[in-house]
């Protein structure tokens, strides 16, 4: 391969350079030539506003790997109240032949406004899910647990967490560091995040993600379980 060739030969001419100075010689200039590495075909970032801006972007593709219900009602099994799911997914045969666990899972959709009351806001969302595990549900005319939950945000998009606070103006403020340790707390009661490969305009695929780690991912045309045991845990009590 042509451009394999002529990497070889560019490092062969990098001995000329003392072993100190190679890597600030490389970095300098690929930064000068950073135009060569841009996507041609890159779309201006375009923030989502709303739950049905969410909505109806996951509605474009959700259907490729999941069978869909919608708006699907149950009741705490405690206080007797009513519930509503936004939706739930059930593995396509696809997915099951990678080894995804077969069975419903539960998905809640919300927007989250990176401006003020960020953490009042997102701390509902998280408890709002993680109450549905103790929920029963009419699905296809029996009820049916969801032991597993995730959500779907703007904040399942790289570029939107980006934009919430960091540590400036001042610690209080890290919104960052409440949002991961939401989804933290949110890994011990089975509920975890739907991210996005690539960006709205650009999707390139699709993770379930737990604090803990990935359980599985789909990139491109490419499916793949990583860590099954994300699906198998029970955490009740004093679990260790």
């Amino acid at each position: 391969m042509r451009v394999r060739a002529a990497l070889d030969r560019v490092v062969q001419a990098l001995s000329v350079l003392g072993w100190q100075h190679r890597h600030p010689f490389i970095i300098e200039h690929l930064q000068r030539h950073a135009n060569a590495f841009a996507d041609p075909q890159a779309q201006p970032f375009e923030k989502f506003t709303s739950e049905i801006e969410l909505r109806a972007w996951l509605d474009t593709w959700i259907e490729e790997d999941f069978e869909i219900w919608r708006e699907v009602p149950g009741r705490h099994l405690v206080s007797g109240a009513a519930v509503k799911f936004d939706y739930v997914l059930q593995p396509k045969s696809h997915l099951i032949a990678h080894d995804f666990k077969p069975g419903p899972i539960g998905l809640e959709v919300k927007y989250l406004s990176p401006e003020g009351g960020f953490s009042r806001k997102a701390s509902r969302f998280i408890w709002q899910a993680v109450s549905y595990t103790d929920c029963e549900f009419l699905l296809q005319g029996q009820a049916v647990r969801l032991p597993r939950v995730l959500l779907f945000s703007n904040l399942s998009f790289d570029e939107e967490v980006r934009l919430l606070r960091g540590i400036e103006p001042y610690a209080l403020s890290n919104d960052r560091a409440k949002w991961s340790a939401l989804l933290e707390l949110a890994n011990h009661a089975n509920v975890g995040n739907l991210e996005m490969y690539g960006t709205r305009a650009r999707r390139a695929g699709w993770r379930i993600a737990f604090a803990a780690g990935v359980y599985f991912r789909r990139s491109g045309a490419s499916y793949a379980l990583s860590n099954p045991r994300l699906f198998e845990k029970e955490r009740i009590g004093n679990f260790g």
